[in-house]
């Protein structure tokens, strides 16, 4: 009994340990309304969606000190990201866009890799706590700000430009690994199985005992 018993316990040890280190696939998907243009065409208060996807072994922790004040919070490296406008067509960044979460300022966006803003959202809860690991939203944000900074952005249909947004959207979406979910139920199939024969072996041995004493002529 002690032997299974230590045996159960280095299982879920085991997959304890396990389950942390998968990533996870995440999308984040800022939704809205704006006007600007993508390569020649020209929208007017046309419904957009950005989305972008990654994983989240992707996340690192940030600090950096500006106007002496200490920014701490977590970005995440893009896979992809696209745009869908309604009247327009769909496009994909050709350098990718970061979203990042801002602790010190409660302050959720999206930005270049040279780290220029193109959306950001101001959200006390639950910004000033949120890293980026789990699914959140819809959080709804009627004035975003550093829109004046959504200025010729690469796309694979042309410069993408925003001169105003607004009612922005914002929804994040982490889907375990599909890796993941199958180690872990084939570890508590296994726990399962090993539990029940350690209990069949056990009550065969418990069963009746005929010593050589007992038998008689």
């Amino acid at each position: 009994m002690m032997r299974a018993k230590l045996t159960v316990a280095a299982i879920v040890m085991l997959l304890g340990g396990i389950a942390p280190a998968e990533a996870n696939f995440v999308t984040y998907t800022f939704s809205g309304t704006g006007t600007g243009s993508l390569g020649s065409q020209n929208f007017t208060n046309d419904s957009f969606s950005i989305t972008v996807t990654s994983d989240t072994s992707l996340i690192t922790p940030f600090r950096f000190i500006r106007n002496n004040f200490v920014n701490n919070g977590y970005s995440i490296s893009p896979s992809a990201t696209i745009i869908s406008l309604a009247n327009v067509g769909v496009a994909s960044f050709t350098g990718g866009a970061k979203v990042f979460d801002n602790n010190s300022t409660a302050v959720l966006g999206i930005q270049l890799p040279s780290n220029s803003d193109l959306i950001d959202l101001p959200v006390p809860l639950p910004f000033a706590t949120y890293d980026l690991q789990t699914s959140i939203g819809p959080i709804f944000v009627a004035s975003p700000t550093a829109v004046q900074q959504f200025r010729d952005v690469a796309t694979s249909s042309g410069s993408l430009s925003f001169t105003s947004i607004s009612n922005v959207t914002f929804r994040a979406n982490v889907v375990p690994e599909p890796a993941s979910l199958a180690m872990l139920g084939m570890g508590m199939l296994g726990l399962v199985g090993l539990t029940a024969r350690r209990a069949g072996r056990g009550g065969g041995r418990r069963g009746v005992v005929i010593r050589r004493g007992d038998v008689r002529d």
